[in-house]
């Protein structure tokens, strides 16, 4: 019996590692479904207009060859090379009428921050780190502010 126990740890411990990958392409095509109805009450029009489109991706086999595809192509690509190709390292922030999206550039340790007022531009910051650690913002008008970690959390200076 103590084989056996043995035998089924070391077993179990060998399939839960391993790279399983991000599945971006099945994780986008959840985010179309999901975004839908976000933000709506459940049982109005939208989320029956969500949930025909989840079904019909799951009649027709859209989720299984995006399932096949990310296992077989993609996950493999970002098991190999580190990233995904369908990873574009985007993140949108929304508070209130204010938006910004940052772009990460992992190849340069750098992060682009649209800023925007309204959904309209007003602005874009490079970001990167400095020697010391601290974060530098570059303005497209040549203003440079940084980033100083303090006791009471960051402080913004303009250099």
């Amino acid at each position: 019996m103590r084989k056996i126990v043995s035998m089924a740890l070391i077993l179990g411990m060998f399939s839960m590692t391993g790279c399983y990958g991000k599945f971006k392409l099945t994780s986008g095509l959840n985010g179309v479904v999901t975004n839908i109805s976000k933000g709506e009450k459940p049982g109005t029009g939208k989320h029956w207009v969500a949930e025909g489109l989840f079904l019909l991706f799951a009649i027709l086999p859209v989720y299984a060859i995006a399932i096949l595809g990310d296992a077989i192509i993609f996950n493999s690509v970002e098991f190999w090379t580190g990233d995904n190709p369908l990873s574009n390292d985007l993140t949108n922030i929304e508070k209130g009428q204010h938006q910004a999206v940052v772009k990460v550039d992992r190849a340069n340790n750098t992060y682009r921050v649209y800023l925007f007022e309204n959904h309209k531009p007003v602005t874009n910051l490079l970001l990167k780190p400095n020697a010391s650690g601290n974060m530098v913002a570059y303005t497209p008008d040549g203003k440079v502010y940084t980033a100083l970690h303090t006791s009471n959390g960051y402080t913004l200076s303009g250099i």
